[in-house]
């Protein structure tokens, strides 16, 4: 038996509408479609899509790099900003 998103009330596999509330259930091309539009914001081609839909570029590399940052463990930011140090630190040696 499956769940109402809604109400959470329980339903047959079956049908199509729940008994209790009335919504209607999401179709499998629904949900198809819904994981192909998740999927796709996976891709380099969505990150570029959310950078140009911002209100500025600028502004959308921003929410891309804390989105990226969120992900990050701290352990993964550590490692990361002592690669950063490091290259810092050879860059001023040379100059």
């Amino acid at each position: 038996m499956n769940k109402c998103q809604v109400c959470g009330a329980e339903h047959d596999p079956k049908e199509i509408r729940c008994a209790d509330c009335g919504t209607f259930y999401p179709t499998l091309a629904e949900l198809l479609a819904a994981e192909e539009m998740y999927e796709e914001q996976q891709t380099f081609k969505g990150f570029l899509k959310r950078i140009l839909g911002a209100e500025s570029v600028k502004q959308g590399v921003c929410n891309e790099f804390k989105l990226f940052k969120a992900g990050l463990s701290n352990t993964a930011l550590f490692t990361l900003y002592v690669i950063a140090a490091f290259i810092f630190a050879l860059l001023i040696t040379v100059i």
